[in-house]
């Protein structure tokens, strides 16, 4: 490793160049960006313009993330607002129970007999529907048919 202090005079020895030396310098540099008049107008390059990549990128995150998400929270909302006494639910705890009562923003829900729990209507997780008591046991459709 080279301690600092050898490297200090190697920083401070930068070339000086006579004025021939600083015109060569010039036109290097005007051939490497060519300059045209300020009044002229610079010719684009042929091909797509440099921000339609992220409008392309705004319109996938609006298509795969945005839209649905607006979508799903639609529906949700419209089956929160149609809860009605007799839905089963489940909610966003894992509990299911029966609307006894919708009011407002606060639901009532019966998880046993004799429990009732109070709940905000968003907690709500979604409408299960009513359960088809004739499909309850298969062993007593069977024993019914034979």
């Amino acid at each position: 490793m080279i301690p600092m202090t050898n490297i200090l005079p190697i920083l401070l020895l930068t070339p000086q160049g006579d004025a021939s030396d600083a015109s060569s310098n010039n036109t290097q540099a005007s051939t490497l960006a060519p300059m045209g008049n300020p009044g002229e107008a610079a010719a684009e390059e042929p091909g797509l313009p440099a921000w339609f990549p992220f409008v392309l990128i705004g319109g996938l995150f609006y298509l795969i993330l945005i839209r649905p998400q607006a979508k799903e929270q639609k529906r949700r909302q419209a089956v929160l607002d149609t809860l009605k006494k007799g839905d089963e639910v489940m909610t966003n705890a894992g509990i299911y129970g029966k609307v006894v009562k919708a009011d407002g923003d606060v639901v009532t829900l019966q998880v046993a007999d004799g429990v009732r729990m109070r709940f905000s209507r968003s907690a709500v997780s979604g409408v299960i529907g009513p359960k088809d008591e004739s499909n309850g046991d298969g062993d007593k459709d069977i024993a019914k048919k034979g």
